[in-house]
């Protein structure tokens, strides 16, 4: 199969950058892991966050002061030209899924970090609505989409580039090879190198993993948003910090956790108290987890049966997700830990989306460069929405600039040399649980500690050649490896960044930098990373 731009990825950055590809004139093929509508963090979080928002400037006044509170929120390593680029376009996006008749609700009061009222809520299942209208536009425009398809590999020859993908149908995966002139990365986060995530089961990384292996640039790959999660009955599921903060914790020995506050905390507002708060909770859900003293799904327990009105005002529709599973927040106590909302990092992007390798582009969770060491509210969706677009005009007008003679598709071997031996599984949730001592505070032997546990696995894996594998055994090697690779690179930038910076917090350099510099890792060989900060 040959096609002019291969975008890998269906959810909003992956199905906005194929569109935007195919107005321009380009031959368009989006693949995804799983089914559009249900396998994407945009989709996923209908169902494990009371509400969704995105943040839209709407006069050149506010485009100032929203780029103000997106680079001060990042902690100043933010790439002022996503920033800017991003406040620019974010009226144009939000105008173009409006008229996709999207139902969305202007907000009249700010939010948390936000200095201007400038959110708009999106309606009932948000994510969901928002993918089916995409999708339907992308089909409309001549976009070939094909669904339960994984990336494994990409080759670069000579004079043709080749995908190679694993098709999922009818409990069978077949071999579909894909050559292309533009790849666009739009695969969404890696949170499931945790054990605990709000991301899809399918969000290892992939994107992140491939794209070092072609030799793109990652940056800011150490910092994420990191949240304390339901771990029963719904595993991911978020309460929203003004309900969590006010709730009771004790440990599996019936310790009970006492808020550290700061000094001067009553002159504080809510929202900056509560984001305190929240960071303090993390780090005592850690310790316990360090220290054992946890239930079996690493959590302990939360107690909100004194917050009653709080909880009908505030998380109404969580409140009522929660009760349809057999879990009644005003009268049952809950087990939470700790997971990962979103890596803030990725793949090095221009303001057109572009990478340091000539043919490739990024978009939405899978960039980095963005976000800085800590994310906004009202950002992730229309980070997509932006750069999605911004990739596909890139994407489309490299591939019509390039010239390559395709390969003669070769009939494809039946018979496989090898086979795994080993339990793919177990060794993923293996690398999670030694990941997750890591998640929201880091000192030089937890991590030196964790980059030898999981480059063990990785010696594992190394040598095995993945296309002497049966397709479906390519597919769990492949996931594999990406979350090990992409664990590998997050330690090791971390090891170097000897700080503590928004979301990224070193118990043995507990101060901030006086520079403000972002950080930059390639892969230089199997595991071996350079990282410069």
């Amino acid at each position: 199969m040959q096609t002019d731009v291969l975008v890998v990825g269906g959810g909003v950055s992956g199905l906005r950058a194929a569109i935007q590809a195919s107005v321009e004139g380009a031959k368009v093929t989006l693949i995804n892991k799983g089914s559009i509508g249900t396998g994407s963090e945009t989709a996923y979080l209908d169902h494990l966050i009371e509400l969704t928002v995105v943040g839209v400037s709407e006069n050149e006044e506010d485009k100032t002061l929203y780029a103000k509170d997106l680079i001060d929120f990042g902690r100043h390593i933010n790439d002022e030209d996503l920033v800017n680029t991003f406040v620019t376009n974010s009226l144009a996006e939000y105008e173009y899924i409006s008229s996709l008749g999207v139902p969305m609700e202007k907000i009249d009061h700010t939010y948390p970090s936000h200095r201007a009222p400038r959110l708009i809520k999106g309606i009932g299942h948000f994510g969901q609505n928002l993918l089916s209208r995409l999708k339907n536009e992308a089909i409309s425009k001549g976009v070939n989409i094909i669904e339960n398809a994984t990336l494994y590999d990409v080759k670069e020859e000579t004079s043709f580039r080749t995908a190679y993908v694993g098709l999922k149908a009818k409990g069978i995966v077949t071999d579909l090879r894909m050559q292309f002139s533009s790849l666009i990365l739009a695969t969404g986060g890696g949170g499931r190198i945790f054990s605990i995530s709000t991301n899809p089961g399918g969000s290892t990384g992939d994107g992140v993993a491939i794209a070092l292996k072609l030799g793109a640039n990652i940056t800011n790959l150490e910092f994420l948003h990191f949240l304390p999660l339901l771990v029963k009955p719904i595993k991911g599921y978020y309460l929203t910090s003004a309900i969590f903060t006010k709730g009771y914790m004790k440990n599996t020995e019936g310790e009970k956790y006492i808020p550290n506050y700061p000094p001067g905390y009553q002159s504080m507002e809510d929202a900056e108290l509560q984001g305190y708060l929240l960071l303090d909770a993390c780090m005592w859900i850690q310790k316990q987890i360090l220290e054992k003293r946890v239930t079996e799904n690493n959590g302990v327990y939360w107690d909100g049966r004194h917050l009653k009105e709080d909880i009908k005002e505030r998380i109404p529709n969580s409140y009522e997700k929660l009760k349809e599973r057999g879990l009644d927040l005003l009268e049952d106590i809950v087990e939470v830990s700790t997971g990962c909302h979103q890596l803030l990092g990725g793949v090095e992007i221009d303001s057109a989306g572009s990478t340091n390798v000539p043919w490739l582009f990024a978009a939405g969770e899978v960039a980095g460069g963005f976000h800085g060491a800590e994310r906004l509210m009202g950002t992730g969706v229309m980070d997509g929405l932006v750069f999605g677009a911004r990739s596909g005009s890139s994407a489309a007008k490299n591939a019509m600039n390039t010239k390559f003679t395709p390969e003669i598709e070769r009939e494809k071997p039946e018979n496989f040399e090898g086979s795994l031996d080993m339990d793919i599984q177990s060794m993923k949730q293996e690398i999670q649980k030694k990941m997750d001592h890591i998640l929201i505070t880091k000192d030089n032997t937890r991590l030196q500690s964790t980059r030898k546990e999981v480059h063990n696995i990785y010696a594992k894996l190394a040598n095995i050649e993945i296309l002497s594998l049966p397709v479906a055994q390519r597919l769990m090697l492949s996931e594999c490896m990406n979350i090990t690779v992409l664990s590998l690179a997050y330690i090791d930038v971390s090891m170097r960044r000897e700080e503590t910076r928004g979301s990224f917090i070193r118990t043995d350099f507990q101060q901030k930098a006086t520079e403000n510099n972002p950080s930059f890792v390639r892969l230089v060989n199997q595991d071996v990373f350079e990282v410069n900060i």
